[in-house]
């Protein structure tokens, strides 16, 4: 999470405003609370590591075509690296395979989507989660 605060800071990057709205990852505990909490609205969780170039890509992609506000969704980050035992725990879960980056979309205690890599696409998400909202 370290390196994710450093790029919200740096405007450089350009990220500083959308990941706030992103919670982090930080002990298995939160994993029970996600599930717990996608019974309410959907979890959105993006998996990272900042020493791979793909990350920021899909950083970018997120940030530019993003359109949700934070109140429609429950919004997490994990740094795959710095948080290793909490990516293989959040990928034993979920029973999915570990990537990074990923992005997960939980719903009712299970992961319903599963995007990694370049097709980490807000265009391709967007009619998924509007669909979910919907469902409500």
């Amino acid at each position: 999470m370290k390196n994710l605060n450093l790029i919200k800071k740096n405007k450089d990057f350009g990220m500083n405003n959308f990941f706030e709205k992103w919670n982090s990852v930080e002990n298995i505990g939160q994993i029970a609370e996600m599930v717990e909490k996608s019974f309410e609205k959907p979890v959105v969780i993006f998996k990272y590591s900042l020493s791979c170039g793909v990350t920021y890509s899909a950083m970018d992609s997120l940030e530019e075509k993003w359109n949700f506000e934070s109140g429609d969704l429950h919004l997490y980050t994990v740094d795959v690296v710095g948080s290793r035992n909490l990516s293989m725990e959040i990928s034993k879960t979920f029973s999915i395979i570990h990537q990074s980056p990923q992005l997960l979309v939980i719903r009712d205690g299970k992961c319903v989507k599963d995007m990694s890599h370049f097709r980490i696409d807000p265009k391709l998400i967007h009619p998924f989660l509007n669909t979910l909202n919907q469902t409500n």
